[in-house]
């Protein structure tokens, strides 16, 4: 049992984590402010969509979230908000058959298709998943990786006795001394949505090799 002094503050940065990494918190700082800049943007419709005019609105846009959306109101040049843009594409963009900028461009450009509204869509939606992991990763900065050993298990303690329910054996059967080196991924396998228990259990990860070197019970596959 950890003393009470490392507990106390233990609990107050587990739930300084848990408000910080809320839907409540982040949807009105990064969610909402994009949705917004998604909703006011304007272009002129009547342009003729080519690749230069398809370029030109992908830049604007990017440009306009980065200035109106995000803390800091960073501003872009037209060619830094070009790159981004395509570079989002690159690496967000997705339809039925293809990714990326080519396989947006393609479906802009397509008729039947529903022109830029779903690609502007997309890349609001990959801008705004980018700020919630640059979030998480400063909130787990700032919160967890300076703490002290003892504080850091009694998070560890603390986060078992009151969710260890939501774990599988494998977790429950370390000490906190073994979990205290993966906080991280304790929290997301809380309060991260597109974190699951198979993730963070992969063979390659360096928690599921803690598990596999610790366990002080061998069990059978269910």
């Amino acid at each position: 049992m950890m003393s009470s002094d490392f507990r106390v503050e233990a609990a107050k940065i587990i739930s300084d984590v848990f408000e910080l990494l809320s839907d409540e918190y982040l949807r009105p700082r990064i969610d909402e402010p994009i949705e917004r800049a998604l909703v006011g943007f304007e272009y002129d419709e009547s342009i003729p969509i080519t690749q230069h005019t398809f370029n030109g609105i992908l830049g604007d846009f990017v440009g306009y979230i980065y200035k109106q959306a995000l803390s800091g109101q960073r501003i872009l040049s037209v060619s830094q908000a070009q790159t981004e843009a395509v570079d989002i594409l690159e690496k967000g963009y997705q339809n039925v058959h293809a990714h990326g900028y080519d396989a947006a461009l393609l479906d802009v450009l397509n008729p039947e298709c529903d022109g830029l509204k779903p690609i502007l869509s997309q890349i609001a939606e990959v801008i705004a998943s980018s700020q919630r992991k640059k979030h998480i990763m400063w909130v787990y900065g700032s919160r967890i990786v300076m703490l002290k050993w003892q504080t850091k298990c009694a998070i560890a303690e603390i986060l078992i006795q009151r969710w260890g329910g939501l774990l599988p054996a494998t977790i429950l059967n370390c000490t906190p001394a073994q979990l205290a080196g993966h906080l991280t991924e304790l929290f997301n396998l809380f309060v991260v949505t597109d974190k699951t228990i198979d993730k963070i259990l992969m063979p390659n990860n360096s928690l599921n090799s803690t598990l596999n070197d610790s366990k002080p019970h061998k069990h059978n596959p269910k």
